[in-house]
This record gives structure tokens, C-alpha cells and sequence, in this order.
């Protein structure tokens, strides 16, 4: 397992600005929606993104790559020992069967470390649990974007066909899903406002943005470079103005039957 703390040192001392952001890009991360208003601040959102998805170890390896004259795969953390660890000896314990339970014929002192280390490990798994719900929302949020990129690749060859909005309509469940997840993480209603202007549901597009601002971190971004692109599109009508020179098109009665249920917040 990696040092955390020291990767993110390496990141910070071995890279600038400009080159986190290359690095993002070599391992497709948009590095817009990382946030952070330093390279410090860049590079622990950086870390914590591969954590969230299980590619520290890519993260590493292109490091490696990129700073060969760093040893990044040697990052381990300090082994610990029960004793450095500190679990205290709680006074009773010893008579507390119950919490002891199989443990119970146990030495006191041999008890009380496993009782304590249970708990400990329980309660990495809770914060787990608590901390990957933004990772849940994140990934649902990644769906449905790809899924918007595929329906305008769709777009350029078809036009309004079924497949077109089937995309749209799949992008627009996933981001729902988003949200069911984690009502507070701010890029899924950014992307349900850029889904409900593509279908022409303008009203939702605004309540959608108006609470994807409420929820936007202060910082020389504020409210997010996503958030001022898709309030750019819907003030403008983009891609059906002009300049992106689609038809708008209503959608049809099988999308509406199929996929209305999402038409609410």
C-alpha cells in the first residue's frame, strides 16, 4: 500500500502546475473537476480521485514513468506495531463478557487489544463506507457524461434518431442515480442541468443549476469551470443556436412514457 502522504509530497515537489495537469491528462482525468486552488490542494484531489477508483497504483507507475529519478513504487508506509498503534486497556473490560464474546477465556490484556482492534476496524469501515458515497455518486456522474459525449458523436452521423435519445435518456437516469447517492456532490446536477437543456426542459435546467451553484466550493473557480460552461450553453442555446447548428426536436411519446419519472427533482 502506498504512502499517501509522501505521494503527495513527490507530486507536489516533482511537478508544477502545468505539468499536474498533463499528468491528469495522460491518465484521463479532467483535472478541471479535481478542484483544490493550489498544487498542493491539485495534488491531494488527484490522489484522493485514483483512491476513490482503486488506481493509485497507475498513478504511481506514470510517475515513475515521467520522474524515474524518484523512487515511487517504493512509497510503503511505516509499518506499526500493537503497541504504537495504542490501543488503551479499558478499565472493566476484563469483566465485560458480552463485548469479549468468544474471546472471553482470553488473558484480559490479549482481550481488550482484540476487542479494541475489532472496533477500530469497524470504524474504518463505516468512515469507508461514508467516504465512498462520493465516490458512488462521482462514478454514476462519469456514466452519464460519457454518455452525453457518445449521444453527440451520435448526433454528428444521425441526428435524432431512437439511439440519440436512448443516450440522453440513460444519461439521465445515471445522473438521478448520482444524486439518489449523494444529494450534496455539485458536478451530477451540473450534468443533470446540461441533460435537461439537451431535451429541452429548460425550467429543470435552471432549478438544476441554481442548486448545483448552492452547493459549489468557494475558491478562483467559484462556482466551477463546468458549472460556467453549461450556464454559458443554456444561456445561449448550445448547441441549437448558431454556433453548434443542431434542430431542437421534442422528444418523442416513447421517450416521454419511458423516461418522464425523471422529469422531477
Amino acid at each position: 500500500m502506498l504512502d499517501l502522504g509522501s505521494l503527495r509530497e513527490n507530486l507536489t515537489n516533482a511537478f508544477n502546475d502545468s505539468e499536474l495537469k498533463n499528468l491528469c491528462q495522460d491518465l484521463n482525468i479532467d483535472y478541471q473537476n479535481l478542484g483544490g486552488t493550489t498544487k498542493k490542494d491539485m495534488a491531494r484531489e488527484l490522489i484522493e480521485y485514483c483512491k476513490r477508483r482503486g488506481t493509485l497504483d497507475s498513478l504511481a507507475e506514470k510517475c515513475q514513468e515521467l520522474r524515474p529519478n524518484l523512487n515511487w513504487l517504493a512509497l510503503q508506509p511505516k509499518e506499526e506495531s500493537d503497541h504504537e498503534v495504542g490501543i488503551p486497556h479499558v478499565k472493566g473490560m476484563e469483566n465485560n463478557k458480552e463485548l469479549q464474546g468468544e474471546n472471553k477465556d482470553l488473558p484480559a490484556s490479549i482481550s481488550n487489544v482484540i476487542v479494541g482492534r475489532d472496533a477500530i476496524i469497524a470504524g474504518r469501515d463505516l468512515l469507508y463506507l461514508f467516504d465512498d458515497r462520493q465516490g458512488r455518486a462521482e462514478r454514476k456522474t462519469d456514466e452519464g457524461r460519457r454518455k452525453v459525449q457518445e449521444w453527440g458523436e451520435r448526433m454528428s452521423l444521425s441526428g435524432w434518431d431512437d439511439q440519440a435519445w436512448h443516450l440522453l435518456g440513460f444519461a439521465l437516469q445515471f445522473v438521478h442515480e448520482a444524486v439518489e447517492i449523494d444529494s450534496y456532490y455539485q458536478r451530477a446536477w451540473t450534468l443533470m442541468a446540461d441533460i435537461y437543456h439537451r431535451i429541452g426542459k429548460e425550467e429543470l435546467a435552471k432549478e438544476c443549476l441554481k442548486k448545483s451553484y448552492s452547493l459549489a466550493k468557494l475558491g478562483p473557480n467559484f462556482p466551477g469551470r463546468f458549472f460556467k460552461d453549461v450556464e454559458r450553453n443554456i444561456e445561449s442555446g448550445y448547441p441549437f443556436n448558431n454556433v453548434g447548428r443542431l434542430k431542437r426536436q421534442s422528444p418523442p411519446t416513447w421517450f416521454i412514457n419511458k423516461y418522464q419519472r425523471y422529469w422531477k427533482l
